[in-house]
Formats: C-alpha cells, sequence, structure tokens
C-alpha cells in the first residue's frame, strides 16, 4: 500500500490501469469515461472546493487525463500483454514479476510528475477552512483505516489479509487450490505487522503535507509539494524503507508460486481475464493527442 497521494488525481488514474488488475474490473471504458466526475468528486469531498476553484480544476483535469490516455494507456496495453506471456511461461521467476512490478512504480511516478503543477496552484488557493475541512477528513479516513487494518489482533490481520489476497486470486483464476491457499497463508503470515507499518508510514506522509500547506502562500511551497508527489519514497521511515522492497519481493515470490501450481483452466482464465482486459482498454478514445 502506499501513503495517500493527496489529490487522487494519481490513485484515480491508476485505477483503470494497473490496480485494475488486481481488483479485477469489469468495466474498464466505463469507469475511466467517468474519471473526470469522480475525481472532481473526491476532490471536492476532501477540499471542500468552491465554485472558482472547481470552474479553475475542470479544464486541467481534462488536459491530465487527456495526457494519461494518449500517453499512458498505450503503456498499460504493453505491460498487460508482456505480463500475458510471463504468465504463459512454464515458470514464470520472482525476477520477471520485480520487473513488471517497477514498470507500475514508474508509471505513478510519471502520472505524479504530470499532475504536480495543477496540485501546486490548487493547493495555494486554499483557504484555512479548507484546509481544516482536508485535515478532518483524513483524519477520519485514518480512523477507519486503524479499525480495520491495525486494532485486530495481528492473528486477525494475518487472516483477513490472506482471505483478500485468496479473493483477488479467485477473480483471475477461478477457484484456487489447497497448495494455492496454504501458500497464500505463508505469505500474508511473514508479513506480519506490515499493516502497522504502512499505517506509521501513511501519517508520516500526511504530517509532511500538513507542514507544508501552511507554507502554501510562501516560496518553500512549490518545492517541498512537488517533493512529496514526486519522491515519496525519501518520506519512508527507515523501517518502512526496509520493508517495502521486502514486501514487493515477497509478492513476487507468491504470484510466482501459485503460477507454478495454477492448473491448464487457471491458467487460461487468468490469460483470458488479461486479454479481455487489453481489449477494453485498446477501445478507449481519447479526447485529443497530446504533444
Amino acid at each position: 500500500m502506499k501513503p495517500l497521494r493527496l489529490l487522487n488525481l494519481k490513485s484515480m488514474l491508476i485505477i483503470t490501469a494497473f490496480s485494475i488488475v488486481l481488483g479485477g474490473c469489469s468495466a474498464v471504458g466505463f469507469t475511466y469515461g467517468k474519471l473526470d466526475w469522480l475525481i472532481s468528486w473526491r476532490l471536492n469531498g476532501l477540499l471542500d472546493l468552491n465554485a472558482q476553484q472547481q470552474q479553475w480544476l475542470e479544464p486541467r483535469i481534462e488536459d491530465n487525463l487527456n495526457w494519461h490516455c494518449s500517453t499512458e494507456i498505450p503503456r498499460y496495453l504493453d505491460w498487460l500483454q508482456h505480463t500475458q506471456s510471463l504468465v504463459n511461461e512454464p515458470n514464470p521467476s520472482p525476477r520477471k514479476l520485480t520487473a513488471q512490478f517497477v514498470m507500475v512504480g514508474d508509471a505513478i511516478k510519471r502520472i505524479g510528475k504530470q499532475i504536480t503543477p495543477t496540485s501546486v496552484d490548487l493547493l495555494k488557493t486554499l483557504t484555512d477552512e479548507q484546509v481544516a475541512h482536508l485535515s478532518e477528513e483524513l483524519t477520519e479516513k485514518n480512523n477507519d483505516y486503524r479499525k480495520k487494518f491495525v486494532d485486530p489482533s495481528l492473528a486477525v490481520q494475518i487472516e483477513e489479509r490472506a482471505e483478500r489476497m485468496a479473493d483477488r486470486l479467485e477473480t483471475w483464476l477461478g477457484s484456487v487450490n489447497e497448495t494455492q491457499l496454504q501458500r497464500v497463508n505463508r505469505w500474508s503470515a511473514a508479513l506480519g505487522e506490515q499493516n502497522s507499518l504502512w499505517m506509521n508510514n501513511r501519517l508520516l506522509w500526511q504530517a509532511q503535507m500538513e507542514q507544508s500547506l501552511a507554507m502554501r502562500h510562501t516560496a518553500e511551497f512549490a518545492p517541498r509539494i512537488t517533493h512529496l508527489l514526486q519522491a515519496p519514497e525519501d518520506f519512508y521511515d527507515a523501517e518502512y524503507r526496509k520493508a517495502y522492497p521486502e514486501a514487493q519481493q515477497a509478492f513476487a515470490e507468491l504470484i510466482s508460486d501459485v503460477l507454478l501450481s495454477a492448473d491448464a483452466q487457471q491458467k487460461q482464465r487468468f490469460t483470458e481475464r488479461l486479454r479481455d482486459l487489453r481489449h477494453e482498454l485498446a477501445q478507449l478514445v481519447c479526447a485529443r493527442t497530446v504533444s
């Protein structure tokens, strides 16, 4: 899990690309067509934008979405095709799968860089009341996350994490076998206190954001927000900095082992899902080509 990005444009764009691979979205075109509305709705909920801010933001969201459609969707199609070829290998190695995940990180960085100017300019216009509203919204969301992911006992966290992963795998493979379930359980147990590490790091990032917002009328603001959006890993604490690549490697090993133990029917279902997803993304029509 990543720390919350203040402007949900980044996460909303990823929803229709890499995140849907884990979530199993079956209405990519519909979702993508509604992104301008979804982004505005999410931002308004967080920031309580006034009419002038909403009017200013609307064309900039459109420009960013046009950039994403024209520039990033072709990359996602290549990524999905390569992933499909890995699934069909007799023994897809964790090294190759990790390389695929690195590409996801690169895509997130590109989006972070793209939305930075809009983010900086919008956040500069926030009133004290809007900043307070944002803080309240984030606190409420954090409380919800804490109750769901951190407050339960470690044993419950491990069990629920394994259940979530098994559900995702079933979306793509169909029914998972006993060997795969056992492997998922070992993966989840090995992550241990990952939920708490993620939560603590999320709060650290948000604290940096709130400190930056207090300086939004100074010359220091733009470089601070740019750093937060474009290199959030620089704000990881030491424990999370160590745990994050280890968790990524563990996930790659899990998927490798699951695919190794997949039968012909499971692999066929996975391949068909990837092919369908590529087809849906390929059908998207961009509003205009962004130079």
